[in-house]
């Protein structure tokens, strides 16, 4: 496999953590 390509799965990794991350802190006020 080349490097990048798991580089691009952590940003994908990343990004869907931050989304559920947003997600989670609208439903759930802090």
């Amino acid at each position: 496999l080349m490097p990048s390509y798991n580089g691009i799965l952590t940003l994908n990794c990343i990004r869907t953590l931050t989304q559920i991350a947003l997600k989670l802190s609208v439903a759930v006020p802090l």
